[in-house]
């Protein structure tokens, strides 16, 4: 069971992409035995180029949770400090570890006003591999997927492609079918 607790993550005022952040759906807190979990969500920015940020510990005095740059923090990703948890029931003077859940905001589509922006971003990240593409390759869009738009019962219309026969059909043609032995 995971119990909220009171820590309290203040921000610092450092531009990022994750602008319209706020605290209450960037912070989620929990406590388990003597360990005491965080989860943090970083902007893109941050979790690239360095974080700073402090929360306030149970006993009122501020930890400053710091990352360098280029220390990649990844969605999902888990760092403790050692001795900064909740108290130890039988001992006092002893506290548990802290350990911090990060995830990741990523910035909204076209986050960027001026198309040529993105090149400078891309010039700033690692190369990515280079793709062969067979020759008579079609080129196909890609869309965001609504299960609730394109799914009908139990299958949806792209798992059930036997329909189309079964319309054509319908209207007198007979298509071109195996023989059963």
């Amino acid at each position: 069971m995971v119990q909220a607790v009171a820590w309290i993550v203040e921000r610092s005022n450092e531009s990022d992409f994750d602008e319209d952040s706020n605290s209450s759906d960037n912070e989620v807190e929990g406590r388990m035995g003597a360990v005491q979990s965080l989860g943090i969500k970083l902007s893109v920015n941050k979790a690239l180029c360095g974080y700073n940020f402090h929360i306030k510990h149970l006993d009122g005095h501020p930890l400053i949770l710091r990352g360098k740059p280029g220390d990649i923090i990844k969605p999902g990703t888990v760092k403790g400090v050692v001795g900064k948890g909740i108290p130890n029931k039988k001992y006092p003077e002893l506290q548990g570890n802290l350990f911090v859940e990060f995830d990741v905001g990523f910035p909204t589509d076209h986050f960027l006003e001026v198309e040529n922006a993105y090149n400078i971003v891309r010039g700033c990240l690692p190369l990515s591999p280079k793709v062969n593409i067979p020759v008579g390759a079609q080129e196909i869009s890609i869309m965001e997927y609504d299960e609730k738009k394109y799914s009908r019962g139990r299958g949806g219309d792209a798992y059930n492609e036997d329909s189309d026969d079964e319309q054509y059909e319908a209207h007198g043609a007979r298509g071109v079918r195996c023989q059963q032995q």
